[in-house]
């Protein structure tokens, strides 16, 4: 194998598992805690896109101010979705709110989607007021974006295990997320925590994606893939609150996809890792299932009580 190639990839896949640990952070943060499948976490990335392009590119605002913005309305909008749809549907719907949150939310991203087509067109835009820089170390070549990834995700994991294992808000997020009904009883306010956890969830993804829109384009369904990505992570991960966890697996997925293209085109990697991760959970999964069922079944010691 080339030494060249491999330093490339593993550059790349370093890269890109930046960006997969900062999504899977905000989803796993989100559906950890509140136990809603928010598939339209990918709307909120989608429309911070579009509000970074729009302030750059039409405004005139320099990119971290339009990122900024992009926070606000993400956090305002994720909020939203929790208070005005998910927490309605959720009383209504009674034992099926899973199941009902679920639809709803692959309903909403498919609606969002064409509503901000309709907004901005149909047409992918690019941010060609932010400069980038391409640099190169030997034979590793990057770009400005690409440190501001790595960066940011440095940031992000370190200051959520700050926050989660070290701060009021941190282990007031940790007690709902392992006992709701034991916290509201103990004077904490579930409904008040989930709002928080929908508002930072959608910052990270601001976040996340901020560095990938400026150096590739903003589209309207370029939300779906990155949000696979973390539902995936945050299930191998546990559903664990955990941002060090979660950025081993985001950067074992992302590498995962870069050394596959050796074998595979490079159209098809994505693919090929999500469908062996899905197996490997499948396959997990049936055998806890099995090894239950086989305790359960054990007959019980000769002369025991039972």
């Amino acid at each position: 194998m080339d030494g060249d190639l491999l330093a490339q990839l593993t550059l790349t896949g370093v890269v890109t598992g930046s960006f997969y640990a900062v999504m899977a952070i905000g989803f796993a943060l989100i559906i950890g805690t509140t136990g809603r499948f928010h598939f339209a976490y990918g709307v909120v990335y989608a429309l911070a896109g579009y509000v970074i392009y729009t302030g750059c590119e039409v405004l005139g605002l320099p990119f971290f101010a339009s990122a900024a913005i992009a926070c606000v309305i993400a956090a305002m909008l994720g909020m939203a979705i929790e208070a005005f749809l998910y927490r309605p549907l959720e009383r209504r719907a009674g034992g099926q709110a899973l199941l009902g949150i679920f639809i709803t939310a692959l309903g909403l991203a498919l609606v969002a989607e064409n509503l901000i087509k309709f907004a901005w067109g149909p047409s992918d835009f690019v941010l060609l007021s932010v400069t980038q820089v391409a640099y190169a170390i030997g034979p590793v070549t990057f770009v400005n974006f690409d440190i501001g990834q790595v960066v940011t995700a440095l940031v992000v994991v370190i200051g959520m295990t700050i926050l989660l294992r070290k701060t009021d808000l941190g282990r007031l997020i940790l007690a709902v997320k392992s006992n709701p009904q034991l916290a509201q009883s103990g004077g904490l306010s579930p409904r008040r925590v989930f709002l928080i956890v929908f508002a930072l969830g959608s910052v990270l993804s601001v976040l996340a994606g901020m560095w990938q829109f400026s150096k590739y384009t903003v589209s309207a369904g370029m939300g779906f893939s990155p949000t696979l990505t973390a539902f995936v992570i945050a299930f191998l991960a546990g559903l664990q609150l955990k941002p060090l966890v979660l950025a081993a697996w985001s950067l074992t997925i992302a590498l995962a996809e870069q050394f596959v293209t050796i074998w595979f085109d490079s159209a098809w990697s994505h693919l090929v890792v999500l469908v062996g991760l899905l197996v490997y959970l499948c396959v997990l999964s049936w055998r806890t299932s099995g090894l239950s069922l086989r305790r359960r079944r054990r007959p019980a010691p000769s002369g025991s009580l039972a």
